[in-house]
């Protein structure tokens, strides 16, 4: 029996960038013609500094949960973050259950699950994006 994945649920990483023309080199004389350009667009930043935390994609948002952030010395965050790339804005979100870094993450027909992580956890936690919990 095959099941229905949601469209708008991808794991992903947060990679952007815009390819900005090119040509094949026609010869082995390399000159500016025939580089490739590649430009990187600056986007907005997280509302607070993190590591070791992960991101992932779903609903046509980006979510971005836990790690450990300098600022608030937190070194296990519960912090959970929404990324709209059509406002470039990051909205705080309702935290994770449990501060935790080093941790897998999955998107499944609209929900996302937090799974594991330092300290050592068993936890595999749900979150919905629609519902805020």
């Amino acid at each position: 029996m095959r099941r229905k994945i949601s469209k708008h649920c991808v794991l992903s990483s947060i990679i952007v960038f815009i390819f900005l023309g090119c040509s094949s080199p026609s010869n082995d004389n390399t000159d500016e013609s025939s580089i490739y350009r590649i430009e990187w667009i600056a986007k907005a930043d997280l509302p607070l500094p993190h590591r070791n935390g992960k991101a992932i994609a779903c609903g046509g948002k980006i979510y971005f949960m836990g790690g450990y952030c300098p600022e608030t010395e937190e070194v296990r965050e519960t912090s959970n973050y929404e990324y709209d790339p059509q406002r470039d804005k990051w909205t705080i979100k309702a935290d994770i259950s449990v501060g935790r870094s080093n941790f897998a993450i999955a998107s499944f027909e609209d929900r996302i699950f937090v799974i594991g992580g330092d300290p050592v956890l068993p936890n595999n936690d749900l979150y919905l994006p629609d519902d805020d919990k």
